[in-house]
């Protein structure tokens, strides 16, 4: 799964073989177009559309000729497993609703900047109440914060 990272509003991607699969404005329809693979170069193919060009960075991001940057977003199942929070649930794409100080409260709270692309697991054990734990796509740093500062993508 991929997300955008360059600061601009942009859906949650998933690239499977040579399709990339992503959810379409509000509505939440449901697109995919062909990808193209050469060497260390990705074009995506759209009908009647210019096709938009990237290459893998150093950092293992996905640089566009746009200017968008889309950076890997971590699972349960792959590198990030050991940071998400047993007794949570599932991490959701969210959006920070405005800017919270986490460095006020120690090194392992996530600072939110209003409109920011995050990863978000919410508690459902009691155990961490008026906590959420969450990974920012664009700046790739995790921590807690309370919940009220974010909400899904989809909910209005």
């Amino acid at each position: 799964t991929w997300a955008n990272a360059s600061g601009s509003a942009g859906p949650l991607c998933r690239i499977e073989g040579t399709v990339l699969t992503w959810i379409q404005g509000e509505a939440g329809k449901i697109e995919t177009s062909e990808l193209q693979v050469r060497h260390e170069e990705i074009a995506i193919l759209q009908p009647g559309q210019p096709s938009v060009h990237g290459r893998l960075t150093d950092r293992g991001d996905l640089r566009w000729s746009d200017g968008d940057i889309w950076r890997r977003c971590p699972n349960r199942d792959g590198e990030a497993r050991d940071r998400w929070q047993p007794g949570m649930s599932p991490a959701r794409e969210e959006r920070a609703l405005g800017s919270w100080n986490g460095m006020e409260h120690g090194p392992e709270y996530l600072s939110l900047t209003k409109g920011e692309l995050l990863q978000v697991q919410r508690d459902v054990s009691g155990e961490q109440s008026g906590w959420a734990y969450g990974f920012s796509v664009q700046r790739g740093v995790w921590g807690w914060f309370p919940p009220s500062f974010s909400k899904r993508c989809n909910e209005g």
